[in-house]
């Protein structure tokens, strides 16, 4: 099992997860909206195909951070 820091840049909560879970599987289930943000594993974007990836497949072993910052646009004109 890894312990795995999930959610937005405003709202996180700590899960446990079998490492062969796919990181888009443990976004649904946290119910965190993936369609217009930016995902990160420890800092690093995610590349294309990397979401439906296990936690195992992209070498987390025990804890990590999976974060989605949603791209807003700026209100000031």
């Amino acid at each position: 099992m890894i312990r795995v820091t999930i959610g937005t840049n405003t709202d996180r909560t700590n899960v446990v997860l079998d490492p062969n879970t796919t990181l888009k599987k443990a976004l649904e289930d946290a119910n965190v909206d993936i369609g217009v943000s930016s995902i990160t594993l420890d800092g690093a974007t995610l590349k294309p195909g990397d979401i439906n990836k296990t936690f195992a497949e992209m070498g987390v072993t025990e804890n990590c951070f999976l974060i989605v910052c949603a791209k807003v646009e700026n209100a000031v004109a």
